[in-house]
């Protein structure tokens, strides 16, 4: 289901901040948290080209960068709390 904002007139929709736009600077972005590492995402990678790997170590700015390139906040929370020694297949 897609949701949209619903059309306001004008004047109307004036005292609803609107929440900064978080951009990313390009890289991979890897959580780092003792033993476990996640792989969060990479922003603007260009083929053939080296990139900048950038480790998070607090768990604010994983749920951040996840958050700022449209992923499932759930899915992490699931990700994280799973117990790294557990094997799936």
């Amino acid at each position: 289901m897609l949701h949209r904002p619903q059309p306001v007139t004008e004047g109307e929709g004036d005292d609803i901040p609107t929440p900064p736009e978080q951009l990313l600077e390009p890289g991979m972005y890897i959580f780092s948290d003792g033993d476990r590492v996640v792989h969060l995402a990479d922003v603007d990678l260009v083929a053939g080209e080296g990139a900048t790997v950038r480790f998070l170590s607090s768990r604010e700015d994983a749920f951040d960068v996840f958050r700022a390139v449209g992923g499932n906040l759930g899915s992490l929370e699931t990700i994280l709390a799973a117990d790294p020694d557990t094997k799936t297949t």
